[in-house]
This record gives structure tokens, C-alpha cells and sequence, in this order.
């Protein structure tokens, strides 16, 4: 009877785990050019409040609604098209505007029109290049912020209106380098550059640079590509050739 009764228990367990696993059983589709994804490289992508997904890529933008993707790219002739096919970064902000990074500058998408708005970095800031915008965050009371060849560019995103102010200040303490990504949290903004990590108080305004190459002998770059905050508080900072650090929030080490 007991034999019976483990038997019982047994199979009812097997049946039971067979059937978890069945129903956490991952599958991916891969979209591809046949799907209409006519490039592969594919930098970024965001989801808008309709549940289009955008995708950035070095040769255009798309959008996708699970079905079919919508193609948007330059086009010499039209102004309202993006400024350039290379997308590198993307933001729905809180006003739900979508803004869109690329090697040329910033673009805000006007859904009404399906076009863009190029707000045209270039004929503001003096460069004998073009003004790359590498990724982009919303800071909350500050604006929309730009990572970019030329150093941080917080923009309104009512008005449009380029906090000259906060960039000078802020590019001042840095210096004049490519910004790559941001994570931003509690007004702490962790800056990641092509010369190592920075952390800047918006209240009290202080910067403290972390040179990577300090913390470890082996590593010889210091371009971040990546940061993220844990639950515990500890920033985890990708880098380019040189793997993956850890800052302890305690010790800040």
C-alpha cells in the first residue's frame, strides 16, 4: 500500500515538473531581413505607448508592430526625414516623445506627420565633426540628456531649448571628451566616457572621476560602453576590451 502510495506521489511530481518546464520553456523568433529587418546590425530599441517596437540600425530606423516593419530613413531631399540612417540610441520620454540618436545629431519623432524633427546639433556647436548622440535619458525637473561626441547636451523637451548653462558647467568639469551612456538615480549621475567613469552630484554639483585602469593593472581601457545599478546599490560598468568592473556602494572600490 505504502509502494502505492509513493508511486502516486512520485508520478504526480513528474508530471508536475515536467509541466513547469514545458511552460518556462524560452523560445525567440529571429527577425531577420525575409521578415523585412533589411539591416542586422542593430544598435538600440524602445517600445512607444502603442506598442510599436523601434529598432535603431546603422541602416535605419524601424518600426515593427508584430506583424510587418515600417522602414524610416534619410533622404537628401526631405528635411522632415531622419538626419541620418546610423541610429545609435532611442528614448520615449515622459511626454511621450520618441527621440532618436544618431551619427548626426538628434531627431524627436512627430507621430501626427509620421516624419522628424532634426533639431540639428551641428548649427549650434562648432565642430569639424559630426555630432554622434550615443544614447539618451530623461532626468526628471532637468530635461532630456544627451551623450554625445561633443560632451552632455540637456535639452527641454517642451520647449526644445538647449540648457547652455548646465552643459558649460557640467563639459567643464569633464573635459572635452565623447560621452557614451549614462545611468542616472537619486541625483546621481554616473557619466561613462572614452576616459573612464564619472559620478556627478546635481545638487551639489561636484564631479569625482574613477580611472578604470587604477583599479586594475591588466585592463588597459577605459571607454565605457554600459552601466548598471544592482539592488544592492552596487554599479556594475561594461567596458570596451576591458570586461566588466564592480563598485561596491560602501567602500566605493
Amino acid at each position: 500500500m505504502k509502494s502505492k502510495i509513493l508511486l502516486s506521489v512520485l508520478l504526480t511530481l513528474l508530471i508536475a515538473i515536467n509541466g513547469l518546464s514545458q511552460s518556462s520553456t524560452i523560445r525567440f523568433k529571429h527577425l531577420t531581413y525575409s521578415d523585412g529587418l533589411s539591416n542586422s546590425n542593430v544598435y538600440t530599441f524602445v517600445q512607444d505607448k502603442n506598442g510599436f517596437m523601434w529598432i535603431g540600425t546603422e541602416g535605419g530606423l524601424f518600426r515593427y508592430d508584430g506583424i510587418r516593419f515600417k522602414m524610416y530613413k534619410n533622404s537628401h531631399n526631405d528635411s522632415s526625414s531622419l538626419n541620418s540612417n546610423v541610429v545609435f540610441s532611442l528614448l520615449v520620454d515622459s511626454e511621450e516623445n520618441m527621440w532618436v540618436g544618431t551619427y548626426k545629431g538628434i531627431n524627436i519623432y512627430n507621430a501626427s506627420s509620421d516624419n522628424f524633427i532634426d533639431l540639428r546639433l551641428s548649427n549650434l556647436y562648432t565642430s569639424d565633426f559630426a555630432t554622434t548622440v550615443n544614447d539618451i535619458i530623461e532626468i526628471p525637473d532637468y530635461g532630456v540628456l544627451l551623450a554625445s561626441s561633443i560632451g552632455v547636451i540637456l535639452i527641454d523637451p517642451i520647449t526644445l531649448e538647449i540648457n547652455h548653462a548646465f552643459n558649460n558647467q557640467l563639459n567643464s568639469a569633464l573635459g572635452a571628451q565623447t560621452i557614451v551612456t549614462y545611468y542616472y538615480n537619486n541625483d546621481i549621475l554616473w557619466i561613462g566616457t572614452e576616459q573612464g567613469l564619472f559620478r556627478y552630484d546635481l545638487q551639489q554639483k561636484k564631479v569625482r572621476h574613477y580611472n578604470l585602469i587604477d583599479y586594475n593593472d591588466i585592463t588597459e581601457s577605459n571607454i565605457i560602453v554600459k552601466i548598471f545599478e544592482d539592488k544592492t546599490g552596487d554599479l556594475w560598468v561594461a567596458t570596451r576590451g576591458g570586461g566588466i568592473f564592480r563598485l561596491d556602494s560602501d567602500t566605493e572600490k
